[in-house]
Order: C-alpha cells, then structure tokens, then sequence
C-alpha cells in the first residue's frame, strides 16, 4: 500500500490532512470521505469527494489533500504499481494534538530465573 515517507498505514494520510484543513470556527463537523489515486512515482492524481458535508468544507478538504507531500508508491512484486486509497475525513471545530496517537510497543524483558517471583505478595 502507498504511504507518507516515514509512516506506515492510513491513519498517517488522514492525520496529515487534518493538520492541513482550514476550516472556520462555526462549520459544520462530520466525515468527507474522499478516493485518491497514488500513481507509480507517488504523485496524487484522480482526487474525488464520494460524500461531503457542505461546499466550504468539501471544498477546504479537497484544498488539504492536494497540499498533501509525494507518497512512496504502493508496490507489487517489488514493481511500483497505481493504487485507489479512499480515505475517511473528520471534520472538527477543534483538533485534539495527536488525533490518532498509538504508544509503541515495547518488547516485555526477559524473565531473570535467578530474581524470586514476588508477584504473590500482598502489601504491608
């Protein structure tokens, strides 16, 4: 699948959309779906709005996706091949710092045979 440089997955692509929306303080919130094509070279072609909410915020969504940076190219058989994304627009007033914020995950450390297990005591 495409994806912005240094990312990974869809929730990337909308976040950066979202940081590039201007929208007015009193629009209306809801969800833009919109289909976009990566081509081979990663450039965004083929940009459409399958559902909208009103025209200043279609059209302000429309303006954040085209202002979106080269994607890498989606690939197939190691070959950079065009791939269709549609992607799922929120549209709020105010955004919180990190929309969709996931924690990394850290690999558990390895269990020291020689330190007691002490996970059955009660405190005091």
């Amino acid at each position: 699948m495409p994806h912005l440089p240094g990312t990974a997955g869809l929730y990337p692509v909308v976040e950066a959309v979202q940081r590039r929306l201007v929208v007015s303080p009193r629009t209306e919130e809801g969800r833009v779906y919109v289909r976009l094509t990566v081509s081979e070279t990663g450039d965004i072609q083929d940009v459409r709005l399958l559902k909208g909410l009103n025209a200043a915020v279609d059209s302000a969504v429309l303006k954040a996706v085209h202002r979106l940076p080269r994607f890498e190219p989606g690939r197939q058989n190691r070959q950079p091949v065009k791939v269709s994304l549609m992607v799922p627009i929120t549209v709020l007033r105010k955004y919180p710092r990190k929309l969709y914020f996931r924690k990394p995950y850290v690999k558990p450390l390895p269990v020291d045979p020689t330190v007691p297990d002490l996970s059955g005591l009660s405190p005091g």
